[in-house]
């Protein structure tokens, strides 16, 4: 009885050692949420959105622009309004959630969400008027 016993605090103990090095990690952030702390690091993220798509991550890239001045000079940032617009135009059905976690945005900024609202819904009007 006692061996049982034993064994049973023993099998306890090393549940709760795997547990307590487990469960930490698993309340943290993927890497695929890790912010975004430069434009390159967006860019990169952009680059590679085609093999693994997170539209979810779409915002905080805007937002993370924004807050980086990328979006001064709209004709410098025309590169990101076409992948936000595509982005939206191939998610429509989470086009107005992406876009109310891109907002609010600094005033100077918002041409971006605009612009690509106008440009990601062409497609849809276009097709929708034949």
């Amino acid at each position: 009885m006692r061996q049982v016993q034993a064994a049973f605090v023993i099998t306890n103990f090393v549940a709760l050692c795997f547990t307590a090095l487990v469960m930490p990690h698993a309340h943290t952030a993927p890497a695929s949420a890790a912010k975004f702390h430069s434009r390159a690091d967006i860019t990169e993220w952009i680059d590679s959105y085609r093999e693994k798509p997170e539209p979810a991550r779409v915002p905080s890239a805007v937002r993370a622009l924004s807050k980086m001045g990328a979006l001064r000079d709209p004709e410098a940032a025309g590169f990101y309004v076409g992948f936000v617009a595509g982005v939206l135009g191939a998610n429509s059905r989470q086009a107005e959630h992406l876009i109310e976690k891109m907002l609010p945005l600094p005033a100077s900024d918002q041409w971006l969400v605009v612009r690509a609202v106008a440009i990601g819904r062409r497609p849809v009007a276009a097709a929708s008027s034949r």
